[in-house]
């Protein structure tokens, strides 16, 4: 700052001392003395504006300094004070402002890559042309063509997955339902009375697939001791059948053994079934049917009948056979089938 000033200084004297006009020697003689002194002048004056500028800054920086150790101290006091957590928390706070900020910021530039790739998607799949469209589509239609059983093999495990998720649904349904269905009122019960798998099952007489699944049942059922089995006769095929029902509750009277012997024939049967041909067939199986046709005609056992109908209703079901598995870990909706596959099912059942 001092040899700026100087500089000015002097830059100014010569200005000031340049001659306008030619003088002679003593006016230079005196002219000389003249500027020596000036200058000597603005010297002093420049050392003592550099002096002030010198003491100005001096005192900003001293200014500064206390300015920041008075900080200092207030922050030392705020900390030493009882609001010390509250600065502190503050600062902290601010922090986790800026974090949020930074994690807001991550997300929306998250959400904007997401948005680009749907765009580029959308834009990959609008820069396919109808002709190109078309191609893709016949080259799709000649790879089915030569190879059906692709298409096939497509169609059957959809149709496995979406029969899959049907009865899980269905499962869950009948675990609601749990007492109802394993109350032994109503029911025919047959295998182990204190199995510990159970199954239930609706059938109607004259039902095909019903037939076919009891007659597989009876065959395995002697294979698995801990099995508990509750049949509920459910006639949904005409008045027949409703006879037939009758029938089989009434035989149960005289003992699990002779129904199962009047189900076996008429689950081998491939005639329709009905009330003539049901005494005819008790009769030749050595039922007591004046016993059989007392128990026919009792309310006992039409309002056994009229229960499992409420029952079905209730838990809705549309058709026959239903089979419900109850083991250690729920409840299972069984699809007739082979008798291997039943068997399967059996074994796979956890007490």
């Amino acid at each position: 700052m001092f040899k700026a000033s100087l500089i000015l200084a002097l830059l100014a004297t010569v200005a000031m001392a340049a001659p306008s006009a030619v003088k002679q020697p003593e006016d230079l003689l005196k002219s000389d003395a003249s500027a020596d002194k000036a200058i000597s002048d603005k010297v002093k004056t420049a050392s003592t504006e550099a002096d002030k500028s010198t003491e100005t800054i001096k005192d900003a920086t001293k200014s500064s300094e206390q300015s920041a150790k008075t900080d200092e101290k207030k922050t030392v006091t705020s900390i030493a004070a009882d609001g010390t957590v509250k600065l502190i928390e503050e600062k902290k706070e601010s922090a986790s402002d800026d974090k949020d900020f930074e994690v807001k910021a991550l997300e929306a530039g998250e959400t904007s890559q997401a948005g680009d790739a749907k765009a580029g998607d959308a834009s990959i799949a609008s820069s396919i042309t109808p002709a190109q469209q078309a191609d893709i589509e016949k080259v799709m239609v000649n790879f089915i063509e030569k190879n059906p059983e692709f298409l096939v093999k497509a169609i059957q495990s959809y149709g496995e997955q979406q029969q899959k998720e049907m009865l899980k649904k269905e499962a869950e349904k009948m675990a609601k339902f749990k007492d109802d269905l394993l109350a032994d009122s109503n029911a025919i019960i047959g295998g182990n009375p204190n199995g510990i798998v159970k199954l239930v099952v609706f059938a109607d007489p004259n039902c095909p697939h019903c037939r076919h699944f009891e007659a597989n049942l009876s065959e395995v059922k002697g294979l698995y001791s801990n099995l508990k089995i509750y049949l509920r006769p459910w006639p949904i095929m005409g008045k027949e059948s409703a006879d037939v029902v009758t029938g089989l509750m009434s035989a149960a009277k005289q003992g699990y053994d002779k129904y199962d012997s009047l189900a076996m024939r008429i689950a081998s049967s491939n005639e329709k079934m009905d009330k003539q041909k049901f005494l005819k067939l008790s009769k030749e199986l050595g039922l007591d049917t004046k016993k059989l046709q007392k128990a026919m005609d009792s309310e006992e056992v039409r309002k056994e009948i009229k229960s499992n109908h409420e029952l079905a209703v209730k838990i809705g079901l549309d058709a026959t056979p239903t089979i419900v598995m109850f083991d250690a870990e729920g409840a299972h909706i069984l699809i007739p089938g082979d008798k291997e596959s039943l068997k399967k099912s059996l074994a796979d059942a956890k007490a």
